[in-house]
């Protein structure tokens, strides 16, 4: 009895024991104006993701819905490709190609329904925890966080699939946690954390908040429940590995799991100690000033909700719960020190609670003053103005998003937009089953032109990392070498951009000096695409492009094979 009525108590919103007036009565239409609230913003959500429909992707994104298209082909992870992430996010991206199309369209429309169900599991986690219109500033403050454009939110990227399983795990455990009969909930939420890191190696943080939320919400219970404790904890982990066993009895079947090993734990150890701390500590406070830039009010909200739950009337627990959960959803943007904007998105659920724990803590201080609904329509109405003020500001973003405009803007001198017009010049000349090559690592061409790599090496920049560190480069690069001079690919695209490769410095440079010669013998250019400043490319074709000298620094270049002609004897 004492543990049941400590969970109402952390969980939900504490009940009064006064009789309620008529007059709060009716004011039952506040509550169910979430409602509506919640439609208008999943509207305005679906026509400003609708802008980003055609968006050209960044490499990440190209990666995972390439890989995704090979195992839909048939290819093992690991044997027929390599990366250094666990085959959750492979297996989970060929599902979304499958179910919406192997096109740019298709990928953004199925992140707008990811999107949206996530702002639907965090209204639900809201109106759980507190009351519908909390609920509704949780949703609204997760649904513009995850748009932030330094955040990469007009992307595909798989930290959005990432929060989206997570947070419908939050919301299983929270329904654990409040009745526990519910206690299969808990192996639910066990196998969604699980495969979530199947997608993501960060998500470990998750499994973390998860566990630990057990943990305190048991443990300081009055009276302390070690039964339960143990029997809750171990049927959450018991889902975790079952997600895990499943995926490692797949590799092991395919005969990939020593493969799988060797790619996603020896040298994902190797990677994460390549940048130094300094250098991490810098790119962390450059891109902290850049992902906050035009979202202050919701960073600044959620500061308030860290800080005033010290004083709601919840359980220890629950506030230690919350605390340790920002923590730990912190450190998730941590692991590698790269501080890449797309990470950051793994903050918008914490940071949309916070914002909800704002909100309701003041109404809480307020209402001993003040009727509670005045309250709360007081604060609901400065959150709208303060949201409205910031659509105003954003609305070049959020309504007019130039796309290429926006291409550089957040990714600087990257090709991703040079990418898609090449790889469309590629697509119209090329037939279901051809082959090509890329000079780079920008594997979304793959994707844009349903053309399969030439080799299982498809991400150079791969290649290029510390020699010492990684003597299997050697190999790598007398790999990739070998199957284009064996398979001659009808079109070659080459990237004379750092940024493409990554080179370090101590690089090998077999595939650099191998290029030019091979590259002279057996292919014209076609096509280049000159990046002559940051906002300006110019391109040429066919003719005009073989005698022509790039104006700018970096440019692309489309090869495509001499026609070999026969001797008539």
């Amino acid at each position: 009895m004492g543990q049941k009525k400590n969970l109402k108590q952390g969980l939900q919103k504490p009940k009064t024991q006064l009789k309620v007036s008529k007059t709060i009565q009716d004011w039952k239409w506040l509550d169910q104006s979430s409602y509506f609230l919640l439609g208008i913003l999943i509207i305005l959500i679906c026509v400003i993701r609708a802008n980003f429909f055609n968006t050209p992707f960044e490499r990440d994104e190209g990666e995972y819905f390439y890989l995704g298209q090979l195992i839909l082909d048939g290819k093992i992870p690991y044997i027929d490709f390599f990366e250094l992430k666990l085959p959750g996010i492979y297996y989970s991206y060929g599902l979304i190609v499958l179910l919406f199309g192997a096109n740019v369209q298709g990928a953004h429309q199925a992140f707008l329904v990811i999107n949206i169900l996530t702002i639907l599991i965090m209204f639900f986690i809201g109106k759980k925890l507190f009351n519908n219109i909390s609920a509704f500033i949780i949703a609204f403050s997760f649904a513009f966080l995850s748009l932030s454009p330094q955040m990469s939110g007009f992307t595909t990227q798989s930290e959005h699939l990432v929060i989206f399983i997570v947070s419908g795990a939050f919301l299983l455990l929270i329904y654990a946690l409040e009745n526990i009969k519910y206690w299969y909930m808990f192996l639910l939420s066990g196998i969604l954390m699980g495969y979530s890191l199947l997608v993501k190696q960060n998500a470990v943080f998750f499994i973390l908040i998860g566990g630990l939320a057990i943990i305190l919400h048991c443990y300081l219970a009055k009276p302390i429940s070690w039964k339960e404790m143990l029997k809750n904890c171990l049927m959450y982990a018991a889902g975790v590995f079952i997600a895990i066993g499943v995926m490692i009895w797949i590799m092991y079947r395919l005969g990939a799991l020593k493969e799988m090993w060797y790619f996603t734990v020896v040298l994902v150890k190797k990677f994460m100690l390549v940048v130094p701390f300094n250098d991490g500590f810098k790119e962390f406070r450059s891109k902290w000033v850049i992902v906050t830039e035009n979202y202050y009010f919701y960073w600044i909200s959620a500061l308030f909700g860290l800080l005033l739950i010290s004083i709601t009337k919840r359980t220890l627990s629950f506030k230690l719960s919350i605390w340790l959960a920002a923590l730990l959803s912190f450190l998730s943007i941590f692991p590698g020190l790269h501080f890449y904007g797309h990470y950051w998105i793994q903050l918008t659920p914490i940071l949309a609670l916070l914002n909800g724990i704002a909100f309701y803590t003041l109404t809480e201080l307020l209402k001993a003053k003040h009727n509670p609904n005045y309250s709360k329509l007081l604060l609901l109405s400065i959150f709208i103005v303060f949201s409205i003020l910031h659509l105003n500001i954003q609305r070049e973003y959020y309504f007019r998003p130039g796309k290429a405009k926006l291409i550089k803007e957040v990714y600087l001198m990257n090709p991703f937009t040079e990418s898609k017009i090449m790889a469309d010049y590629i697509k119209a000349r090329t037939t279901k089953g051809d082959q090509i090559a890329v000079l780079g690592s920008e594997p979304q061409i793959f994707f844009y032109t349903g053309c399969r790599s030439v080799s299982k090496h498809h991400y150079l920049s791969f290649l290029m990392t510390d020699s010492l560190e990684f003597p299997q480069n050697k190999r790598f690069q007398s790999e990739f070498i070998h199957d284009v001079e064996t398979k001659k690919p009808k079109y070659m695209i080459y990237y004379k951009i750092p940024v493409s490769w990554m080179p370090q410095l101590r690089s090998l440079k077999d595939i650099e000096k191998w290029f030019p010669a091979f590259a002279y013998k057996n292919y014209n250019i076609v096509g280049i695409a000159d990046m002559v400043t940051a906002d300006r490319t110019e391109y040429i074709w066919k003719e005009d492009a073989m005698a022509y000298q790039p104006k700018g620094e970096y440019f692309v270049a489309v090869f495509e094979r001499k026609t070999e002609t026969k001797s008539p004897i």
